[in-house]
Formats: structure tokens, sequence, C-alpha cells
């Protein structure tokens, strides 16, 4: 449970004194407005009293009504919990791999081999565009698929420019080449640091038109099935394509 500040807890209390202050002020102008002392001789005592139940209950729903949207308000404004990068980072390490969860070893270090790999890159570009085109995602490089923490070093080394810059530059670059310059807005890349090593997060939302990859001189359609990243057919595409982005709804022929 969130421990509140005092300055969270005094804006409450302002806004709920607020509220009770315009409440009465309201109902002492009603009563200067309304006469009721000669209304209440001209009725019988039984419609008075059904007329002060009345004015009581419209008071009551008025003031829970009123109260209701003053701690809405607060709670939208403080009571949300918001988790830090490295928060979010570790409950995803913690849930591990589906199918809005991927992690990748490197981008461009070949562990098996002990070198370089220009290849692995493709199969950081097929997640991207797998996330993009389903529901998004969220992709750290820098984890094994057993959750251990490897980091970049390795991949930092490979780099004309060895440094975090030169990690997101070179991302950036390859996901402008191989996805298009359009789905850039739809991905969010960030570094942390996790046991000492840093890793990149990868933040993709979900892209309102088919995103296809370049792959030498053809283009393919990636999609998360389960935990994992596929390329669908042709047909398979087009079916696809249908059904997720609804091209054949009416709203979408208009």
């Amino acid at each position: 449970m969130k421990n509140f500040k005092l300055k969270e807890i005094w804006f409450l209390l302002r806004w709920i004194f607020f509220y009770e202050a315009i409440l009465v002020i309201g109902v002492t102008l009603l009563n200067i407005l309304i006469d009721f002392e000669n209304l209440y001789k001209s009725v019988s005592p039984t419609n008075f009293i059904s007329f002060e139940i009345f004015s009581l209950f419209f008071i009551l729903i008025v003031e829970i009504l009123g109260l209701t949207q003053v701690y809405l308000m607060w709670y939208r404004r403080f009571g949300l919990i918001r988790y830090s990068r490295k928060q979010i980072m570790k409950k995803l390490l913690k849930s591990g791999e589906g199918k809005k969860v991927e992690f990748k070893k490197s981008l461009r270090w070949d562990y098996e081999k002990n070198e370089f790999n220009k290849e692995l890159e493709k199969s950081v570009i097929k997640t991207i565009a797998g996330f993009l085109n389903s529901e998004g995602g969220n992709l750290i490089i820098g984890v094994s698929d057993e959750k251990e923490i490897e980091g970049l070093d390795k991949d930092f080394q490979t780099l004309p420019k060895k440094d975090i810059d030169g990690f997101e530059n070179y991302l950036t670059q390859i996901i402008r080449a191989n996805i298009g310059s359009s789905s850039l807005r739809l991905i969010r890349i960030e570094f942390e640091n996790i046991e000492e090593k840093t890793v990149c997060y990868i933040k993709v939302k979900m892209s309102e038109d088919p995103v296809f990859t370049k792959n030498n001189s053809t283009e393919e359609f990636f999609v998360r099935v389960g935990n994992s990243t596929a390329s669908l057919s042709i047909s398979e595409s087009v079916n696809y394509i249908k059904n997720h982005w609804k091209y054949s709804s009416p709203e979408k022929e208009k």
C-alpha cells in the first residue's frame, strides 16, 4: 500500500473543505431566495415532514456525489502507484517471456561462437515488428532466455561508438532501415542498470497499420504467436491483416 505524503493528504483536505464551503453557500443562498417560513405555513405537517426528508436526502446525495468526485480526482493524481523503469523491468524479468515479453541475449554479439554476428540483428528486428503487428510488447536486450543478466558490454565493443549512445544510435538506424522511420514513434528505447550491468529496454506499441520488414529484395510480415515471433505467408498475412485491423469493416471503408 502506498504511503501518502503530507502535502498529498493536505491537497485532498483542501478540496474537501472547498467543496463543503460551496455546498454550505449554495444551501444558504437557497434559503435566502426561497421564503420557507411562509411555505411551511401553507402545507400540512405531513407534507412538511415529507419535504424535510426529501431535502435532507437530496443534500446527502449531492454530498456523496461531490465528495466521490473530489476523491477520484485526488486518487488519479496521487493514489495510483507509478512504477519506476527498474521496477517495471524487474517485474518483466520475474514474469518471464510471453506474448508481450521477449528477452534477447545481445544485439550483435554471438555468445556461442564468441564473435560478432550481424545476423543476430534480424532477430531483434523480427521481434519488434512482431510486437508492432500484434498488441505491442516489451523487448529487453542483454538478458538470456533463462533470465540471466548478460549486459551490453559485448555489444558495445562491436560498435564504432562503444557506449549507450552508440548502441541506441545503431539500433535506431537498423530499425529505420528494416522497418521504416514511421514506426519509430511507436518504439521507446531506454537503458537501465540491473545487477551492475546495462540492459536495453524497448517498449513497443501496437501499430495502426501493417508493418513489413525488409529482407534484401523481399519483405516479410511477422506477428507474435504465444511467446515467440512467427513469419506469415502471403495468404496468412492477408487474412491476419483483415482480422487484426478490420480493413473489411464499414468504418475502415469509409
